[in-house]
């Protein structure tokens, strides 16, 4: 749900946003969008939680500005090619995670 009309259905109909951080070119500019539509709604923009859907591994200054952004959390697409890939990047994402606590 990425578009004006998506962030307008998240409004109307739903209890959070879950946006994929790849379809939405300025982040900022989409959350501020979804919270004018909240305000036109009558809804408090914080009634809104935001979880970040990450396709490609973010990096600790990402993660840091959907933080900054108002997200509650954020959701990494962990690789899928078995345990070769997997371990190094859950070991990493450990540390990552640290960082941000």
């Amino acid at each position: 749900m990425s578009s004006r009309r998506a962030r307008q259905l998240v409004v109307d109909l739903c209890d959070g946003w879950f946006p994929i951080e790849t379809l939405i070119d300025d982040m900022s500019a989409a959350i501020a969008d979804l919270h004018e539509h909240a305000r036109q709604a009558g809804r408090d923009p914080a009634s809104i939680p935001i979880s970040f859907f990450c396709v490609d591994a973010p990096d600790l200054r990402q993660l840091e500005r959907y933080k900054e952004l108002g997200g509650v959390r954020t959701v990494v697409r962990a690789p899928t090619a078995g345990r070769d890939a997997l371990l190094p990047f859950l070991d990493r994402y450990v540390e990552v995670a640290r960082k941000l606590v």
